[in-house]
């Protein structure tokens, strides 16, 4: 569910990451990149990679009790639409997106990129 205070349109942009989204637009509503690459995507892809980001934040959570010290981690969340996977050793993970289906992209954050990409992510939504 979309944060109600940004329902029309909303761009979000820091080091080496953006996010937007404008509702009512008729086919691609969200915006997703980086410095050097973005994509446009679906009402349906942008939900879906809402939610990988908020499943993967969650796991990201957990993790420091079930880990060694330096030690390498990979999370993967996947639909139809899109795979996401956050990789590294904690704290410094970076995320991978494939966006799947006729028009098929992919993209990249670093490490340094991908926790304020979380919670500009998170600030779309009700959490």
């Amino acid at each position: 569910m979309l944060h109600p205070e940004l329902n029309h349109s909303s761009l979000q942009v820091g080091k080496g990451w953006r996010v937007g989204f404008k509702s009512g637009h008729p086919e691609f509503c969200a915006l997703v990149g980086a410095d050097t690459w973005a994509i446009e995507l679906t009402l349906e892809e942008w939900q879906d990679f809402c939610s990988a980001l908020r499943q993967i934040e969650a796991a990201i959570a957990n993790l420091p009790d079930h880990l060694m010290e330096e030690e390498a981690v990979t999370l993967e969340q996947s639909s139809e639409r899109i795979v996401a996977i956050a990789s590294g050793e904690l704290p410094r993970l970076s995320l991978y997106l494939q966006v799947k289906g006729h028009r098929g992209a992919e993209g990249y954050w670093d490490c340094e990129a991908l926790p304020q990409l979380l919670d500009a992510v998170g600030k779309f939504v009700n959490i």
